[in-house]
């Protein structure tokens, strides 16, 4: 698989986690601290669902088209270690879904099911919700800016 396809299916498979977070950060905005400290062994199941629906003037005079799309990504992240400071979590993206009634955009849906391929990605959870990739070297990397056309974002800083 090249590198970008691997590096797809891994913003994918974060991308779930990210979707969680976001409704965490709505329910922290209310008054309460939110802490995320779940238990090594728990698996947190996710799934990032985006709807999409683009209308395009072709040429001047000309009707008005419109597509839509649906894409889905199905993942799961297993809780490995917890340290002081941040819970250490193996994700991974079991399937990515992409409907749309545009005959160009149908073709990508293959494409999208064949860069899952299941591999591992370590992400390291901050109790206030900042998630960061582990590299293979043990160095952590900022997913903010890789991840930042999709609709929720992981955050830089806290989250409450």
């Amino acid at each position: 698989m090249p590198a970008r396809s691997r590096f797809s299916t891994r913003v994918l498979a974060v991308a779930g986690i990210a979707g969680a977070l976001a409704f965490a950060t709505a329910a922290g905005a209310q008054g309460h601290q939110l802490q995320l400290s779940p238990s090594p062994g728990d698996t947190l199941r996710m799934v990032l669902d985006q709807q999409t629906e683009v209308t395009s003037e072709a040429r001047p005079g000309m009707p008005a088209r419109t597509m839509k799309a649906r894409f889905r990504v199905f993942s799961h992240a297993v809780v490995g270690a917890r340290l002081a400071d941040a819970t250490m979590l193996v994700a991974r993206t079991d399937s990515v879904s992409l409907d749309t009634d545009d005959e160009h955009s149908s073709s990508l849906a293959a494409q999208a099911r064949a860069m899952v391929g299941g591999a591992p990605v370590t992400l390291r959870l901050a109790p206030d919700g900042t998630i960061r990739l582990v590299n293979a070297d043990g160095t952590v990397a900022d997913l903010t800016e890789a991840v930042s056309l999709i609709p929720a974002a992981l955050p830089q800083g806290r989250l409450a």
